[in-house]
């Protein structure tokens, strides 16, 4: 009896990018300039076999957003149907996620476009595609909370501040293509310390660390490899 290893696969997604890295292969990407998240993803699940998913977010397809915590509200269920609320503009109907919920302390949510999760679970259960996760890329770069960080990929800046507690005191997410992120980090870095990272989609992971790489980001704007 044959027995088929299962592959795992890291899967990028942003507003205008695709890209899929399976195990030690080389990252393939995809702009999305002619065809949409879907139709790529599609076609990527299409050749997989016994396969599972994580799927890493950019910024423009999941916000960063802190709310002061809103009375009458009871359960993270009903702060995250609120923070949607908030958070859609432009007519764009959004869905929030909140990791940790307080009825004293702020939220801190990340917000996608309604039904983006729900698309994406629909194409893993066509082709029987395992999904481990579906997170902002910059979760795996930044693994514990650091004071003043700003993640930058292809179209925005995520950054974040806390206090001595750990606790977020200020966090957003920009849409800043790549050609104006360097001078947004300076104007960032006026009111203090950042510690600037770029995502590179196509540099070779670390041995054992989940999703993709992120390079640091020098005070004068020039990525410097790890």
């Amino acid at each position: 009896m044959w027995l088929a290893r299962s592959e795992r696969a890291d899967v990028y997604l942003s507003g205008g990018v695709a890209a899929i890295r399976r195990g030690g292969a080389e990252t393939v990407v995809q702009s999305l300039t002619d065809r949409s998240w879907d139709d790529i993803v599609d076609e990527w699940a299409g050749e997989a076999v016994r396969t599972s998913w994580r799927i890493w977010l950019g910024g423009s397809l999941c916000r960063l957003l802190r709310v002061e915590p809103i009375p009458g509200v009871r359960t993270i269920e009903e702060a995250e149907a609120v923070v949607a609320r908030l958070a859609s503009e432009n007519g764009q109907s959004l869905e929030a996620r909140l990791a940790l919920w307080s009825a004293r302390r702020p939220w801190i949510a990340c917000c996608s476009p309604a039904g983006f999760a729900d698309g994406v679970m629909s194409v893993a259960d066509k082709h029987r595609i395992s999904l481990v996760s579906i997170r902002p890329w910059w979760s795996s770069v930044v693994a514990s909370p650091m004071n003043g960080v700003a993640c930058c990929d292809d179209e925005s800046i995520s950054s974040w501040h806390t206090d001595k507690q750990g606790q977020v005191v200020k966090c957003s997410t920009a849409l800043v293509d790549e050609g104006r992120q360097t001078q947004a980090l300076q104007r960032m870095r006026v009111s203090g310390p950042l510690q600037a990272f770029r995502l590179d989609l196509r540099a070779p992971s670390a041995a054992g660390t989940n999703g993709f790489s992120a390079i640091p980001i020098q005070e004068r704007g020039h990525a410097v490899a790890s």
